[in-house]
C-alpha cells in the first residue's frame, strides 16, 4: 500500500496547530499557578510543605518564602564543572543495514582565574557484528542483539566511562 502524503500532510498541519494551542494553554495555566502563589503567606507555605513528608514522592519544602529570588552568594575560588550526557537511536527493523546511534555530548565549564567552557559532542553509528550484539566467549552461538533496555544500559555505562575519560 503507497503512503498518501496528501492524507498525511494534513494530519502534520493539525499536529502544528495542536502544538500552539497547547503552548498558550501551559502560559495560561502557568499564570494561573503563580498567582495562585502570590496569595499564600509565607507562614501557610512553610507549614504546608512541612506536612508533606508523608507523601511517596519527595516534595519540595518551603523554607522561607514561596515566591521570590535572592542574589547568588559571592564565591571568589576557582572551580570546575563537567557534565555528560548520551543519548540513543535504537536498532530499528526497518533499515536495510542494522545499527544503533549512541550520541555523547557534554560540557567542561571553569570558574575563577582562568574562566573557561568547552561543549562537545561525540555521536558514534554501530554497524558491525562486533558492536551490534554482546556474545558469550565460552558459546559463540549464544549472542545478543544490543537493543532495547540493553541499549540502555550500554550508553549509561559508556557515559561513566566517557565521564572518566573527561576528568
Amino acid at each position: 500500500m503507497p503512503l498518501d502524503l496528501g492524507r498525511t500532510v494534513l494530519q502534520i498541519d493539525e499536529a502544528t496547530q495542536s502544538i500552539g494551542r497547547d503552548i498558550d494553554d501551559r502560559q495560561t495555566r502557568l499564570t494561573k499557578l503563580l498567582e495562585g502563589a502570590q496569595g499564600v503567606s509565607n507562614d501557610e507555605a512553610i507549614t504546608k510543605s512541612q506536612n508533606s513528608l508523608d507523601r511517596p514522592y519527595m516534595a519540595a519544602q518551603i523554607t522561607e518564602e514561596l515566591i521570590g529570588s535572592r542574589l547568588p552568594k559571592e564565591y571568589n575560588g576557582n572551580w570546575s564543572t563537567l557534565s555528560v550526557d548520551g543519548s540513543h537511536i535504537d536498532v530499528d527493523r526497518h533499515l536495510p543495514v542494522p545499527c544503533y546511534l549512541i550520541n555523547m555530548g557534554g560540557c567542561i565549564i571553569s570558574y575563577g582565574d582562568t574562566p573557561y567552557a568547552d561543549f562537545f559532542n561525540e555521536p558514534t553509528l554501530a554497524t558491525t557484528r562486533e558492536d551490534l550484539y554482546l556474545s558469550d566467549p565460552g558459546n559463540a552461538n549464544n549472542e545478543e542483539l544490543i537493543s532495547g533496555p540493553l541499549l540502555g544500559i550500554l550508553r549509561s555505562v559508556q557515559e561513566i566511562e566517557y565521564l572518566v575519560e573527561k576528568i
